[in-house]
């Protein structure tokens, strides 16, 4: 079966053929099937004579910035042309039968640049676009107006980082998580927060990849911020279905962040000062058009600003002080080694730190106390990747990445009495690190065609819990333990291969499969999952899509919450615990109105579910973090459904969107809900998303955005009954109260709605730019609960009563100011 494609390929592939049959053959035979289906189409297409190929990079010719998504269009004649785009490292390539008169290079915010005298083929081509805002009249080009989110294909979004800036801020923060929870189909986990919650799926079932990079909790101050830095983000990409085979791991959706490369020109820099935060960013060339760097850091004062306050409630026996803060750093080295070969290395780290500390004196007992209680996590990334270029149409990519994230949690007390030392410890770690390589590639043999095949490891090491308590009394230790719950140790292969065919001027589709392998304890498991996506265009600004995906997911997140928090738990599949299974049907349309002012995308998906996890009912984080978790968990299914629109305006001063989604997420566990089917809890019917920006002038710009999202599924008891127990095998009686609950999640909490306003003023001059951000959030103050709580409520102010459900909430309206800078 491998001969077949070698067999039928023309001798020009010969060595291609060998290097990817030699990549692909640990994937298997299914692998060397799809192999041998292209490469007779891609040979007898190579066979056509009177080809041109252009080649090479995109980027910003003020910064060398590579710009990812560029388009690219040659024109042979008025009626055949052939058209791409540039890849993530702002390559591109593109071959079409005949002579290349000419091409168009085009990126939203750019001029769009068209190539004629200057048109080189059969060598690297460098394509320097100017920033709109800078063009002059002596330059030919075009200006290229249109601005939003990007719909190129079925399930996939892309948001410009410039659009990003401009929206309300959050306390100072533009937060690329809950920009993208204003797209159809996301909602936010929970009030006030940056958790993503994608077509009814679970946060663990979303992945983050920051420059290729896993990143398993993306969050600051339990969830309220991301720890991702806005100035140092390139481009945000998320995929919610038609997942191209390349992608695999998680079930529900995947955010592809990439970030600067750093300026290979000149020195630059920015920064903000906000509320709560400061960050700074500065790149630069350190050799001029060969080697550039970029270092961004950010910091929180919260404990700066509280301490003061807190100081204000100190007694003469009781004194506390808080530490909290936050920080991430991004730095990046960018190097061209040569005209086909580029080195990238990258480092990002975030930390979180909580620590409560209260000291006691008690004079007259002659007694002294401190206790501490403390919370920290933390994550380690760090990416090296080199790009080589083969020829005009083969391109490469080699990753090597280390993921490492750690929570802790403590508690310590240090007690003098009557001069008796006695220390009391606790601590709690969780931790899980990811050691990987991959290598891609991108071949594109004709304009009908474009290949990708690769091959990644990885060396994933869990270790879900580990408790140390320690007792010391007068100098001896009385106790002192260690135990680990669960540490296991997991490699996982994957490899995979697609081809975006384009059968016809109307018609193409992207086909692949990715096949992965993972070691439990003692169990291996594997999956083979094939991807489809069709696309009839019968019009070029109409667009029909169709596909099928299958998704596998190794690792679980075992949560009570509906935002991903840092107590929550990372855990392996294992011998007990099977991984989880995702089947996705999507059907969608996109059309491009107006001339291109208005953009129209309707999709409508279904999901079904196989393996998902769940606390048995009485159990919870803290009875799973001392004890086996596999005990307290069981397996179950889930389906998910729904429809989503967004209908958006590109150009003029005034642009944005509205976002609508109705969907459905249900699940089903043997004993949970007497083993019926239940609303998951991040279930939300409806969510509305609007969003406005608009140009008042040449330095004051507005924005808004208004959410709605239905209530979250709750369950609560509707009942209360006594039960007297005893004496057998005791002294007494006792009574026992117990609470009847007819069901899970069978009862929906409030509403959820907000509305954010945000202004901007900004101003430029010689080389400096300053600007000032006023946000307002929650501007008519609705009462949106953080968590609920039950309270006794009766006439008679005794303790019996009827139990009363009352929400508690922290972020009403919040006014905050920003000062930045850039040069």
């Amino acid at each position: 079966m491998w001969a077949l494609p070698l067999f039928l390929a023309r001798k020009r592939n010969l060595l291609l053929i060998n290097v990817k049959t030699k990549i692909l053959r640990t994937s298997g035979y299914l692998f060397a099937l799809l192999l041998a289906i292209l490469y007779p189409i891609t040979g007898a297409l190579q066979a056509q004579e009177s080809r041109s190929t252009i080649y090479g990079y995109v980027e910003d010719a003020f910064t060398g910035e590579k710009l990812i998504g560029a388009s690219v269009v040659a024109t042979v004649t008025p009626e055949i042309t052939g058209a791409t785009t540039t890849n993530a490292y702002g390559f591109f390539t593109l071959t079409v039968t005949g002579r290349i008169r000419s091409a168009t290079v085009s990126f939203t915010g750019y001029a769009t640049l068209v190539l004629t005298d200057s048109l080189q083929t059969g060598q690297t081509m460098s394509v320097k676009l100017i920033p709109a805002a800078k063009t002059e009249t002596s330059v030919m080009v075009t200006a290229n107006k249109a601005a939003g989110i990007q719909t190129a294909q079925l399930g996939k979004m892309t948001m410009p980082v410039n659009m990003i800036k401009q929206m309300p801020r959050f306390l100072g923060e533009n937060d690329v998580l809950k920009a993208l929870q204003t797209l159809p189909g996301i909602t936010q986990g929970m009030e006030g927060t940056s958790g993503l919650i994608v077509r009814g799926g679970s946060p663990d079932q979303t992945l983050f990849l920051l420059d290729g990079t896993p990143v398993y909790n993306p969050a600051h101050l339990g969830g309220i911020f991301s720890p991702f830095n806005g100035d140092a983000i390139k481009n945000v990409d998320i995929y919610k279905g038609g997942f191209p085979a390349r992608f695999g791991e998680r079930l529900s959706a995947v955010i592809d962040m990439s970030t600067k490369d750093g300026n290979m020109k000149t020195f630059k820099g920015e920064g903000a000062v906000g509320m709560i935060a400061s960050k700074v960013l500065f790149e630069g060339p350190l050799i001029k058009d060969r080697t550039s760097f970029l270092i961004s850091a950010r910091r929180s004062y919260l404990d700066v600003l509280a301490n003061p306050l807190i100081a204000l409630s100190n007694t003469t026996e009781e004194r506390r002080k808080l530490g909290m803060y936050f920080y991430d750093i991004n730095a990046k080295l960018n190097h061209i080694l040569s005209a086909k070969d580029r080195l990238y290395g990258s480092l990002f780290y975030s930390r979180d730190h909580f620590r409560l500390r209260n000291d006691y004196t008690y004079q007259q007992g002659n007694y002294t106390e401190r206790n501490t209680a403390k919370i920290a996590w933390a994550n380690l990334i760090g990416t090296l990747r080199w790009n080589h270029l083969f020829n005009a149409r083969l391109f490469s990519n080699t990753t090597v990445n280390l993921t490492n994230y750690r929570f802790g949690s403590g508690f310590d007390n240090n007690a003098l009495d009557n001069n008796v030392r006695i220390i009391t410890k606790a601590d709690y770690t969780s931790y899980i690190k990811d050691y990987g390589a991959k290598i891609d590639f991108d071949y594109r043999p004709s304009f009908y065609h474009s290949l990708k095949a690769g091959l990644a490891g990885s060396y994933k090491v869990f270790i879900p819990g580990t408790a140390a308590n320690k007792y010391t009394s007068d100098g001896e230790t009385l106790i002192n333990s260690v135990s680990t719950n669960g540490k296991q140790y997991s490699p996982e292969l994957m490899a995979y291969a697609e081809d975006q065919w384009r059968i016809s001027n109307q018609w193409n589709v992207n086909m692949g499969l990715h096949a992965s392998i993972f070691r439990a304890s003692r169990r291996w498991y594997s999956s083979l999952e094939p991807r489809f996506t069709f696309n009839y265009e019968p019009l070029p600004v109409l667009r029909f899509s169709a596909s099928y995906v299958q998704m596998r997911q190794y690792i679980h997140l075992l949560a009570n919450n509906s935002v991903s928090l840092p107590t929550d738990l990372w855990v392996p599949s294992t011998d007990k615990i099977k991984p989880m299974l995702s089947r996705q049907f999507s059907l969608g349309t996109a059309a491009s109105l107006w001339r291109g002012k208005y953009g129209l995308s309707i999709e409508g998906y279904y999901k079904t579910l196989d393996g998902t996890i769940e606390y048995k009912e009485g159990e919870s984080y803290f009875t799973s973090s001392v004890k086996n978790w596999e005990d307290k968990v069981e397996s179950g299914s889930g389906t998910a459904y729904g429809s989503e629109l967004l209908l958006q305006k590109k150009q003029g001063k005034t642009t944005g969107w509205v976002g609508y989604t109705l969907s459905w997420s249900n699940r089903k566990f043997p004993t949970i809900n007497f083993g019926g089917e239940f609303p998951y809890k991040y279930d939300r019917r409806h969510a509305i998303n609007v969003v406005l920006m608009h140009r008042l002038s040449e330095r004051w710009r507005f924005s808004a955005n208004w959410q709605f999202q239905s209530g979250s599924p709750y369950t609560f008891a509707t009942s209360k009954y006594e039960m007297i127990e005893g004496p057998e095998g005791g002294n007494s009686y006792y009574t026992k109260s117990i609470e009847y609950i007819n069901g899970r999640n069978q009862y929906r909490l409030l509403d959820y709605h907000r509305l954010d306003l945000g202004f901007t003023w900004s101003k430029k001059k010689k080389g400096f730019e300053k600007s000032w951000d006023f946000s307002f959030y929650n501007v008519y103050n609705r009462k949106n609960p953080l968590f609920y709580s039950y309270e006794s409520k009766n006439d008679f102010g005794t303790m019996y009563g009827n139990k009363v459900l009352k929400g508690s909430t922290i972020f009403t309206f919040l006014p905050s100011i920003s000062y930045g800078f850039k040069f």
